[in-house]
């Protein structure tokens, strides 16, 4: 199974980056509508799923980084 994040969109295509840092372009109509940059998201048998429990962690990892440049 891979696992990539939304880094943003663009036109009709969805960016996502993979655990390698490489970039890839995916049609956007491939992606749930509420999807956002920052969503991590799974690839199994060619349908891309988020991974709420990996993006909420990850959105919690942040929140604390800038907690810890702000304070």
């Amino acid at each position: 199974m891979n696992s990539f994040v939304l880094d943003r969109f663009e036109g009709g295509f969805a960016v996502l980056e993979d655990e390698n840092g490489n970039l890839h372009n995916f049609p956007r109509e491939n992606f749930p509508e509420h999807s956002q940059e920052g969503d991590i998201f799974t690839l199994k048998n060619g349908i891309f799923k988020i991974d709420d429990k990996e993006t909420q962690k990850k959105f919690e990892q942040n929140r604390s980084l800038l907690d810890d440049i702000f304070k």
